[in-house]
């Protein structure tokens, strides 16, 4: 994990050059631009939950999977524009998307974690 961890920042440099990003205070906490839910956010917050659950369930190290979607995700955005690529592209790299990312993979982990205590005290 750690060498493709490494691989993947010193291959990302160039690209990184090229980054498109939201300025902070313009990037709103309730901004309305979600897909499948409302607000944006929420549905980052819920689909890394999700994926955490999910990748662990193959192992409980693969949480950091759902860390590094979230990350790709927002360099998807960055690179490329919602403008020539319709919903597929994004407004640009977005830090409040990666801490909504980050939550999601928390509470993701909480919940898989209760839920494996809670059958280990009921069995």
């Amino acid at each position: 994990m750690k060498r493709l961890v490494i691989l993947l920042v010193f291959v990302s440099f160039p690209i990184f050059a090229q980054f498109r990003t939201l300025d902070w205070k313009n990037d709103k906490w309730n901004s309305p631009n979600g897909h499948f839910i409302k607000y944006d956010k929420i549905e980052h917050c819920l689909a890394s939950a999700g994926l955490t659950i999910s990748f662990m369930a193959f192992d409980e190290k693969n949480w950091k999977y759902a860390l590094l979607s979230g990350f790709l995700w927002e360099v998807k955005d960055s690179l490329f524009p919602y403008e020539k690529y319709g919903q597929w592209g994004g407004e640009g790299f977005s830090s409040k998307d990666l801490i909504a990312d980050m939550a999601g993979v928390a509470i993701g982990y909480g919940i898989y974690q209760g839920g494996k205590w809670l059958i280990k005290k009921i069995f």
